[in-house]
């Protein structure tokens, strides 16, 4: 593995499309956010769009190894050391899948530095979420070297709030976009009411953009010679679903594989490990498992494409991406309440035929965009 992965596979050449999201430096090593990049990316491929994944840090990476090492001695030194490792296999999935970034990395320090981009899309994930800081004008593409080009934003998410904080600032960074669609059906008439734009629309994830078929390519997949649950706890350390995981396993004559991508705002220290398996090992352990238990929306999204059973918990930030997948899909009986897990195998069928029109709308949509 390379020591500085932001600088592994491109130089800068003319691109026609700049993706802006959370990928490689996620700092609770989320596989969502490394794999929605990626099959947006290898979409783009698809249809003969030369495009680079922006490198793009909101951080020092090693001014923030060097505060949770020192800081938090030494839970926060094994921390650093599991995510910088993360990090390393990240970069190792990317490069050797042949995806494109940019040669160097950039922050709000150095992003206008960027001259050989045409457009930009800032691409899924909640990255138009309000915080004490404001609004990211990476992601708002609030910068003079990005403003003044047919901007794209697919299947933007703004968090857990119903209605968007400083809403006169979203409104006049939603002008730096010809193009905009969001994650949330649900929340489609009120957001373009609140952004005065009637030509918003909702779209799918872009890890629906591509089929099984096209993941299994990327990971071996061996099989299992016994039966597993596979839970993966998403940013926060679930100890109600870890507890009804083991049961849900013995009950099921299963073994169990737990997966953690947690963060600092979980209670316990030791909950905030991440669990440092390879992105293609999180693929096979998901796709080859009986079940799969999570509170994780991706997790979730990679069941629907590999047709697993499983149960979705609930959780504290951004639970309603959750349940409109859920909704989308109709499989809203995933969700566990009370203890109580749906008896109801999933048809698979039948989640095809609901999907297949938001997924064919979402491509006809982004190839517009795109100008093919």
């Amino acid at each position: 593995m390379q020591k500085n992965p932001e600088v592994y596979n491109s130089s800068e050449q003319e691109f026609d499309l700049g993706i802006l999201s959370y990928n490689l430096n996620t700092l609770s090593g989320n596989y969502g956010a490394l794999l929605h990049s990626f099959a947006f990316q290898k979409y783009l491929d698809k249809l003969g769009v030369k495009s680079v994944i922006v490198s793009y840090a909101g951080f020092v990476f090693k001014d923030f190894i060097k505060g949770i090492i020192f800081n938090n001695f030494p839970s926060g030194f094994i921390r650093a050391v599991f995510i910088t490792l993360k990090r390393l296999m990240f970069a190792d999935f990317y490069k050797r899948n042949k995806c494109v970034f940019t040669k160097n990395e950039y922050n709000f320090e150095n992003i206008e530095t960027i001259k050989n981009i045409k457009k930009y899309c800032c691409e899924t994930d909640v990255t138009w979420a309000c915080t004490s800081k404001g609004y990211n004008r990476i992601f708002m593409c609030d910068y003079p070297n990005m403003k003044n080009k047919e901007n794209i934003a697919y299947s933007v998410d703004y968090g857990s709030c119903d209605i968007p904080p400083e809403l006169e600032s979203l409104k006049e960074y939603a002008k730096n976009f010809k193009y905009i669609s969001i994650r949330h059906p649900s929340r489609l008439e009120a957001f373009k009411k609140q952004i005065e734009r009637e030509d918003v629309v909702a779209t799918i994830d872009p890890v629906f953009l591509l089929e099984e078929k096209d993941y299994l390519p990327y990971f071996k997949d061996k099989k299992s010679k016994e039966d597993y649950v596979f839970v993966y706890n998403c940013k926060e350390y679930s100890k109600d679903m870890i507890k009804q995981a083991k049961q849900f396993a013995k009950e099921h004559n299963c073994k169990i594989k737990i997966v953690n991508c947690c963060d600092q705002l979980c209670e316990r220290r030791s909950h905030r490990v991440p669990t440092p398996i390879t992105p293609e090992a999180f693929l096979r352990d998901l796709k080859n498992s009986r079940y799969v238990l999570t509170n994780s929306y991706h997790a979730i999204c990679f069941s629907i494409i590999f047709k697993k059973e499983f149960y979705a918990f609930q959780r504290i930030a951004n639970n309603g991406k959750i349940e409109t997948l859920l909704d989308i899909s109709g499989l809203r009986d995933r969700f566990v309440e009370d203890g109580k897990f749906s008896t109801n195998k999933i048809n698979y069928d039948e989640v095809e035929k609901k999907m297949k029109p938001m997924i064919e709308f979402s491509k006809e949509w982004l190839n517009k965009a795109l100008g093919l």
